[in-house]
C-alpha cells in the first residue's frame, strides 16, 4: 500500500466537503434550476431540506458534470486521487479558503498542498484583502476571472439578502422578482452585466466557467436581445457607474455605485466596492 494509499481519510473528506456545500445559499448561485433542468433533473430538489446548501448532484452539474459522474463518488469516497484541474474547479465552486484547501489535501494526501500555483483563486489572492473585504462597512467582494464571489462582506448580504454567488450570474440570470423588485431599471443592470461578460471572453474565449455562464443566460430571450447588440462592442459599458437597487434589508430604493481595483499580481481578480444611497 503506498504512502498516498495510507493517508487517505475519506470519512474527513466526507465530513468536510459535506460541511463547504451544505453552507452555501441555494438561492444565490446563479443558473442553478437552469442548469438541473438541462441535466434531466427537477429545477429543485425534491427530497431533503432545500435550505441545507448544494446536494451532491447540484455540485455534478455546477461542475459540468452529469448528475452522479463525478462529485457524488468524489465525496463518497470513490475517487481517492482526483485530477488537478477537477480539484481546482471543486474549490472554485465551493468557495474554499485557504485553511480549508489545506485540509482537502490533508484528507486525500497527508500533506499540506505542493502544487505551485495553490489554490486557484482564494490562495492566490493577497490574504490582505479578505481582512478589508471582510470586515468592510461597505457591501464589498472578491470575485474571480469568472466573477465567482471568493470572499464578501457582511453589508453585501445585508444589500443583497443573500451575497450572490457570481455577480454577473446575479444579474443575467435573475428571475422575475428579482428584475422586478430587487434590481430596479434591470436593463440596465443587464446592459453592464453583459458588456462584462463579454469584455472578459475577449480576454479569455476558452474559459470554461465564462463559457457556462454566456450559455445560461442566452437561454433568457431578454438577455440575448442585449447581447446581439452589445457582445461586439470593443469598449465597456459602465452604466455610468450608478444603478437603482432595491435594499433587501430596508426595502428601499437606492442609487448603487460602484468602485473597482484590480488586485495586483492575481490576473482576472478584482475587489468591488458597492456604495448604495437613498433616493
Amino acid at each position: 500500500m503506498g504512502s498516498a494509499e495510507r493517508a487517505y481519510a475519506p470519512d474527513a473528506l466526507r465530513g468536510l466537503l459535506r460541511r463547504a456545500r451544505e453552507r452555501i445559499a441555494r438561492a444565490g448561485v446563479g443558473g442553478l434550476p437552469e442548469l438541473r433542468l438541462a441535466a434531466g433533473l427537477s429545477a429543485v430538489p425534491r427530497t431533503g431540506r432545500r435550505d441545507r446548501g448544494l446536494t451532491q448532484y447540484d455540485m455534478d452539474v455546477l461542475l459540468g458534470r452529469p448528475p452522479g459522474a463525478w462529485y457524488s463518488r468524489f465525496e463518497r469516497g470513490m475517487i481517492a486521487n482526483p485530477a488537478g484541474p477537477d480539484l481546482h474547479r471543486l474549490a472554485e465552486v465551493l468557495g474554499l479558503d485557504a485553511t480549508t484547501w489545506d485540509a482537502l489535501w490533508k484528507c486525500l494526501y497527508g500533506r499540506p498542498p505542493t502544487d505551485p500555483e495553490g489554490l486557484l483563486g482564494v490562495a492566490q489572492a493577497p490574504p490582505i484583502w479578505y481582512s478589508v473585504v471582510t470586515s468592510s462597512p461597505l457591501p464589498a467582494y472578491v470575485v474571480d476571472e469568472g466573477f465567482d464571489v471568493l470572499w464578501h462582506s457582511p453589508a453585501a448580504d445585508e444589500l443583497w439578502g443573500g451575497c450572490p454567488h457570481n455577480t454577473v450570474l446575479s444579474v443575467l440570470a435573475a428571475d422575475a422578482r428579482v428584475r422586478e423588485n430587487v434590481l430596479v431599471d434591470w436593463p440596465y443592470w443587464c446592459l453592464t452585466a453583459v458588456s462584462q461578460l463579454a469584455g472578459a471572453l475577449r480576454e479569455r474565449p476558452t474559459h470554461r466557467r465564462l463559457l457556462q455562464i454566456r450559455d445560461i443566460a442566452l437561454l433568457d430571450p431578454q438577455v440575448r436581445a442585449v447581447w446581439d447588440r452589445q457582445a461586439a462592442s470593443p469598449t465597456l459599458f459602465s452604466g455610468g457607474g450608478r444603478r437603482l437597487m432595491r435594499h433587501a434589508g430596508t426595502g428601499r430604493v437606492g442609487a448603487v455605485s460602484c468602485a473597482v481595483a484590480v488586485l495586483e499580481g492575481v490576473v482576472g481578480y478584482r475587489v468591488e466596492f458597492l456604495r448604495w444611497t437613498q433616493i
